[in-house]
């Protein structure tokens, strides 16, 4: 799954982006107050282990 694929996905899910960063994009849950530091590089896959994590960490997994 792309970054850009993955972000679409997220925003399905209720989350917001909060802030664009130099290299990272924060994204945010309204429903939980959790943010994370997702990468910008929009087509490149993003690794499994960094995906399972900003799931975790937004309160989706």
């Amino acid at each position: 799954m792309t970054a850009a694929e993955f972000i679409r996905y997220l925003q399905k899910q209720g989350i917001k982006l909060k802030d664009h960063g130099a290299s990272h994009d924060v994204y945010w849950n309204p429903k939980t107050g959790a943010q994370v530091q997702i990468p910008r590089h929009r087509s490149q896959e993003i690794k499994t282990g960094t995906k399972e994590r900003i799931l975790k960490d937004l309160g989706l997994k």
